[in-house]
């Protein structure tokens, strides 16, 4: 190592050189041997999960790097979509939660017993979109009820329809009906779609078609 002194080259101890800063070495087959600079920061990991509730007690649990707690009303991202629901548990996950392992019932669950993760909280709802939920989504399931019923009898099925939900964005509507056998209501979904032009499902109350009772359109 060699510095210019009053014109001169004079060799010089880099070890000694308070001004000398080394170069940072090159390892082959990273970004930086590539001429790609310094590798990306990696993602930071999901520090929270939650337990949050929809309508009729459906729950589902997701990972959130927002902080949120039970009380909080959350969008989460929902089926090809966005839903809105409400925080029941919250819990930072310990070191053993975070490997899945195989539940009783044959689904994915953590090692506390809760389901794996089936989504993401995007972050807290608004007031106004808490006050639509219950207010004019509220309204608007109770019409597609009272609208779906109607089109059960005009196809001429023996079914009753108790509810209708909305997913938050109004791109999937489940109706929630109570039947005493299996009915094929393939002609009653594409009505149901043309009418709403949302996904439709249709899913039994009484848990008697385990198999093949959930149709979207």
């Amino acid at each position: 190592y060699q510095r210019r002194v009053h014109g001169h080259l004079v060799p010089v101890d880099a070890s000694q050189d308070a001004g000398f800063v080394a170069p940072t070495p090159v390892v082959p087959g990273t970004a930086a041997a590539a001429g790609g600079g310094a590798a990306p920061a990696s993602t930071a990991a999901p520090i929270m999960r939650c337990l949050v509730e929809f309508k009729r007690g459906r729950t589902h649990q997701y990972e959130s790097t927002v902080a949120v707690a039970p009380g909080d009303y959350i969008i989460v991202g929902g089926d090809r979509g966005e839903d809105l629901g409400m925080v029941t548990q919250a819990w930072v996950p310990s070191e053993g939660d975070t490997a899945p392992a195989k539940s009783g019932k044959g689904n994915t669950a953590d090692r506390s017993g809760r389901e794996s993760p089936v989504g993401r909280v995007i972050r807290r709802a608004t007031p106004k979109e808490v006050q639509h939920l219950h207010g004019v989504q509220a309204e608007l399931e109770k019409r597609c009820t009272e609208v779906c019923q109607q089109k059960v009898l005009d196809h001429g099925l023996v079914m009753v329809v108790v509810d209708a939900e909305y997913q938050f964005d109004r791109k999937k509507l489940t109706f929630y009906y109570d039947a005493t056998e299996r009915q094929d209501f393939r002609d009653l979904v594409r009505d149901l779609y043309k009418t709403y032009r949302a996904r439709i499902w249709m899913v039994p109350t009484n848990g008697r078609w385990k198999s093949g009772s959930n149709h979207g359109a």
